[in-house]
């Protein structure tokens, strides 16, 4: 087989409905190359990841049919990993009573979240405007454009006119896009994504799950790449489309995602117990009730846990990170809240968390919600903050009911004047124009379930909301093409201090474990006289072979000061880590 050499895009798809009327299916309209590539040839289950859900054909609401981006992975049997990004849009059927899902994706080997969205954003404005000449532009990038280089910049030109950069910095923890850290950091407490890190060190079957396609990749992403030194190398299926969904029930460790709607299949069902299962857009993780799935009965199924002085130190570590470069108005204020900073930085703080921002949900019924919003323009330009465009809503005022009494959101007690409206019946409004959320208000049924964002200080809320707003954009295209003639993925700067505290935190914890590994020579075996050469070749590599593997697990534990004491995670992770010889003081292995 020809050796495979990628370039920045191996595959361009358009992905379309055939024959909606009779049967519909999935099928690719247009792709670029039209033969495989020597060496990667296109997967023909790639339909199914670029429209993961049933076919539904279904007219749908203003708000239904906002471009909407998510991503894949594809894994090939080599471990080799390629990345799909993917912009669904919708067009109207000519009978105009079906809604027809047109999806356009890139296929390639590099994780460029950012650069792809924004060419997935160009062909989603170019094809209404340009529709003879923007397909010559792809065919031209798919063919012509190089491999990004670590270190170097990538540019995404069309007809000659650059529209988008964006750099691979040079890091010894590996290139993932800031974009997917924001993310999970965003919808994750620092709480629960230490432990979730501890359960995938500990190879546990872990479901991760939430109503927006788009979430699900990068969050996987930006956890896998958090566990760095470790490498997750069990099953990885961040985003798993509904065809698949019996995978589920592999019986070995995966870490796979799944949208919500899955979990009322059979499938999805049967298996939510025997695994760990992050409820992302709650920000909650579940530990499962077995450890095997088809346990019939439900046996207690503990997990071993990182030391809790460790991990205190690292949560605080990286909440004064965050809390360092959160959004701000000004250069000037940035240089005074650093100051602050380290003036209240004491020692009795260390392990003092506080909740700076909380979400609420509030569900009303039939009847008067009691509250009157306004679009967030205001509230967002004065936090500085570069948004696009504003969008949700804002909380203006409480109005008494007609027979003067207050109103369901004013009894509630958790709302305020500046809560800031995230979703409603679970569908997000942070992509939405302050006309298409009120459009969902009143299109969604009762009871209506609106989730919030408050938090003690206006101003502070306003900023986090700002932050949410910009990363939220990832994951759709703005409505107005931008302006601009060429735009850069911005630095986060708390990343990569972010990464280096978890690296910290993990080689810290198994320092010195080298020289507890025993290699031991054993006898030789009695080999056959050699028939052949290659017979000969292969009788003097059993021979150099034979050694005996050990680890003391008891000498390594002992040098770990109060580590038996304070947590049996080391321990439980020596004995049932599953490498033969690993966590036995004797008991050679015979490679």
């Amino acid at each position: 087989m020809p050796m495979f050499a990628p370039s920045l895009v191996d595959y361009f798809l358009e992905v379309v409905i055939a024959d909606p009327v009779g049967t519909p299916v999935r099928s690719i309209a247009h792709r670029v190359p039209a033969l495989d590539r020597p060496g990667f040839p296109l997967p023909d289950g790639v339909r199914y990841f670029c429209l993961p859900d049933k076919i539904d054909l279904r007219d749908r609401a203003l708000y239904e049919k906002t471009p909407k981006f998510h991503a894949f992975t594809l894994t090939g049997g080599d471990g080799s990993r390629a990345y799909g990004f993917a912009l669904t849009t919708y067009t109207r059927a000519r009978d105009a009573t079906l809604c027809l899902p047109r999806v356009y994706c890139f296929i390639s080997h590099f994780a460029l979240f950012g650069l792809f969205k924004e060419a997935l954003g160009w062909i989603y404005h170019a094809q209404a405007a340009e529709p003879a000449s923007w397909r010559d532009a792809i065919v031209d990038l798919v063919r012509r454009a190089p491999a990004p280089v670590i270190g170097a910049t990538t540019e995404f030109h069309i007809h000659g006119q650059l529209l988008f950069q964006q750099t691979l910095h040079a890091s010894g923890l590996g290139f993932v896009d800031d974009a997917c850290f924001q993310l999970l950091f965003q919808h994750l407490s620092i709480k629960n994504i230490i432990f979730i890190l501890n359960c995938m060190l500990l190879e546990q079957r872990i479901l991760i799950h939430s109503s927006h396609h788009g979430l699900l990749t990068p969050v996987c992403e930006a956890l896998c790449a958090l566990l760095y030194p470790f490498v997750w190398e069990h099953v990885y299926i961040p985003l798993l489309p509904m065809k698949l969904i019996e995978y589920l029930q592999a019986p070995v460790p995966f870490f796979m995602g799944v949208h919500t709607s899955y979990l009322t299949t059979k499938s999805g069902a049967d298996v939510f117990a025997s695994c760990v299962v992050i409820h992302l857009d709650k920000d909650k993780v579940v530990r499962p009730i077995h450890g095997s799935h088809g346990l019939q009965s439900a046996v207690d199924h503990p997990i071993a846990k990182f030391p809790p002085i460790a991990v205190s130190f690292l949560q605080c570590k990286v909440q004064a990170m965050l809390d360092l470069y959160q959004p701000i108005a000004s250069a000037p204020t940035a240089d005074a809240n650093r100051v602050r900073f380290r003036r209240n930085a004491r020692t009795s703080d260390v392990l003092r968390l506080e909740d700076a921002s909380s979400e609420v949900d509030v569900t009303f019924g039939p009847g008067p919600l009691g509250i009157t919003f306004e679009p967030t323009h205001v509230r967002l330009l004065a936090t500085g903050a570069d948004v696009a465009h504003p969008t949700s809503a804002v909380v203006k005022a409480f109005p008494q009911l007609q027979n003067g009494l207050p109103g369901p959101a004013a009894l509630s007690g958790v709302l305020h004047i500046g809560s800031f409206l995230l979703s409603v019946n679970g569908v997000s409004t942070l992509s939405l124009s302050f006309e298409a959320t009120c459009d969902l208000l009143r299109s969604q049924p009762r009871p209506l379930r609106l989730r919030f964002q408050n938090a003690p200080r206006p101003f502070p809320n306003a900023c986090r909301f700002a932050a949410r707003v910009q990363t939220s954009a990832f994951l759709s295209v703005s409505p107005v093409p931008k302006v601009s003639p060429a735009t850069a993925t911005p630095i986060t700067p708390w990343v990569d201090p972010v990464r280096v505290a978890f690296a910290e935190f993990f080689v810290d914890l198994f320092r010195g474990y080298a020289q507890y590994i025993i290699v031991t020579p054993t006898p030789s075996p009695q080999l056959a006289a050699p028939r052949s050469p290659q017979h000969s070749r292969r009788n003097s590599r059993q021979r150099q072979a034979a050694v005996a593997i050990t680890f003391d697990a008891d000498a390594f534990l002992g040098q770990l000061h109060g580590a038996t004491t304070t947590t049996n995670f080391l321990p439980s992770l020596l004995r049932d880590a599953g490498v033969p010889g690993l966590g036995q003081r004797h008991g050679p292995w015979q490679p």
